[in-house]
């Protein structure tokens, strides 16, 4: 293995790290507008719950 090839292999870690990091905000990002419907749309009882 050349030393260039060692050098960026040890920044593999780090590069799945934010690549899980996208995932999961990519994941947020398509469960938040359900979320703020739900948590914002009168419910039965009649009242806003949070918002």
């Amino acid at each position: 293995m050349t030393d260039t090839r060692r050098q960026l292999s040890e920044f593999k870690p780090i590069a799945d790290q934010f690549n899980f990091i996208v995932k999961v905000a990519a994941d947020i990002e398509k469960l938040s507008a359900p979320l703020h419907s739900a948590l914002t749309t009168p419910q039965e009882v009649g009242y806003t719950p949070l918002f």
